[in-house]
């Protein structure tokens, strides 16, 4: 066969393969194209359903569905009023004044030099004492200065109530010590109202003035008039702290009570950077003595709990 013709006949048979091919692949484009438009049409119509179910359901339905319960992890309402944590009957330990910090602590350079553990502590005994009948002037100087003597036997002490066991070498002075410890004659003990805690961190080195007793307030600071506005400010946040309402948290009113201290001693020409060593202002941390008050008597019982 001549050469010519039989390319000519090849050429002519793949140009009708060819062509068949690309018809077949331009319907199945086609169809695929009519299938996704049908697809989408239909997701539409699903969702405009849907939408007009959703409007019928709402208009016979006027009240909100009821929220499901939150998982745990879940952010709290914002309406909730946050607790506060604390319990009157558990005051914090830094809330009475501290005798290991008397015998051994290490004093901040900036505290106010009249506000020294020991001079908390003679005038706690002053203020507490001043006028029973077993006491005399200059008695708690004496107390103390032996206790410092023989602070010695007193590493290793967990607790106020083992301070009794320091001898005072002087049978009137020892007496008077115990009166006092344990209260006599009507007048409270000085145990209520000393701990003896390690120094800790230190805001445990400082008075809790939110619980502290006006006792230990005032021994605290040799300043009448701060004393006195010192507790007005305390009466006034737990009254705040009463009627507590949502977002008022413990540092809500721990920055409260701040600012109100910085302006009482500004006002009376007293430096903030010296009192803040002095004075903690939070809410603090629940104590290990549950102090119970006999309702009948009136007598207040101390019970170590922790």
């Amino acid at each position: 066969m001549n050469p010519y013709l039989l390319t000519l006949t090849f050429l002519t048979v793949m140009s009708l393969f060819t062509s068949s091919e690309m018809v077949s692949f331009v319907a199945s484009s086609h169809s695929l194209k009519m299938h996704d438009h049908y697809a989408q049409t239909l997701l539409a119509a699903e969702k405009a359903r849907a939408e007009r179910e959703l409007e019928l359901f709402r208009a016979s339905n006027p009240d909100p569905l009821p929220c499901t319960p939150s998982e745990p992890g879940d952010h709290e309402p914002t309406d909730q009023i946050p607790s506060l944590d604390y319990d009157p009957e558990r005051p914090p330990n830094n809330s009475r004044i501290n005798f290991y910090l008397v015998l051994h602590g290490t004093l901040h350079k900036d505290l106010p030099p009249e506000s020294t553990p020991y001079k908390m502590a003679a005038r706690l005994m002053r203020i507490l004492y001043g006028s029973a009948p077993f006491y005399y002037a200059g008695a708690e100087r004496e107390i103390l200065d032996k206790l410092l003597e023989k602070k010695s036997e007193s590493e290793g002490f967990y607790s106020p109530d083992q301070l009794s066991s320091i001898a005072m070498d002087h049978p009137k002075l020892q007496h008077l010590f115990y009166a006092m410890l344990k209260g006599s004659d009507g007048y409270p003990p000085l145990l209520d109202f000393i701990t003896y805690d390690e120094e800790g961190s230190r805001e445990m080195q400082k008075i809790n003035l939110m619980f502290a007793s006006e006792e230990v307030v005032r021994a605290a600071i040799d300043h009448p008039h701060l004393a006195e506005r010192l507790l007005a400010m305390r009466n006034q946040t737990w009254t705040a702290i009463s009627e507590q309402s949502e977002g008022q948290n413990r540092t809500y009113f721990k920055t409260n009570l701040t600012e109100e201290f910085k302006k009482n001693l500004d006002s009376l020409g007293l430096n903030f950077e010296n009192y803040k060593w002095l004075f903690d202002l939070s809410l603090g941390k629940k104590g290990t003595i549950l102090f119970k008050t006999d309702p009948k008597t009136g007598l207040t019982h101390r019970q170590k709990i922790i």
